[in-house]
């Protein structure tokens, strides 16, 4: 709106570095603008991979709910059986144990 109330330059030369002073603002408005595009797109993206986390997660919740309403006895029984397998220490050999020195 300022720059509409500005008076026309009176002479060419005045005009000329007008334009080339409004060509290089529009360039880089247009820099920033797509900056903002590709900013807003990415943050949109994250936020639809984390509501379709939240999504799976609800629904996992859920059937697990649903399972221990259920067959509260079994669910007790296998959670007990993960969790001792997922403490018990593995003892894996590599294959280079000679047996001694």
């Amino acid at each position: 709106e300022a720059e509409r109330s500005k008076p026309a330059p009176k002479r060419k030369r005045q005009a000329e570095e007008e334009i080339a002073l409004l060509r290089t603002e529009n360039v880089a408005l247009r820099q920033s603008k797509a900056i903002s595009d590709r900013d807003r797109r990415d943050l949109f993206e994250q936020l639809q991979k984390a509501e379709r986390r939240a999504k799976g997660k609800e629904q996992a919740f859920g059937m697990v709910n649903d399972m221990l309403a259920a067959y509260p006895d079994e669910f007790d029984a296998l959670l007990n059986k993960s969790r001792a397998k997922n403490s018990a220490p593995s003892f894996k050999s590599h294959g280079n144990d000679r047996g001694g020195k």
